[in-house]
């Protein structure tokens, strides 16, 4: 967490895996293994007020095989009220 008393906070992070399968290929997973797992993520957060803030999140996930891989927009846009 970066900030102090700043009414801006940046938080962010980072998620790394490997795999690897015993017999053939399963999942997408192969015998000799991969680190093709990742997730990671930066957020900005400026409060206004006690009760008023912008918040903007900017992430990445990347899987060796995804079954939903084609269904995932790109951008997605969240509003929390």
């Amino acid at each position: 967490i970066w900030g102090g008393e700043s009414k801006l906070k940046i938080h962010g992070f980072l998620t790394q895996a490997y795999a690897r399968s015993s017999k053939g290929v399963y999942l997408g997973i192969p015998e000799e293994g991969t680190t093709d797992y990742r997730n990671v993520a930066l957020q900005f957060r400026y409060e206004y007020s006690a009760k008023d803030a912008f918040v903007i999140q900017f992430s990445d996930e990347r899987r060796r095989v995804c079954l939903l891989a084609g269904f995932d927009p790109d951008v997605k846009v969240l509003s929390v009220n």
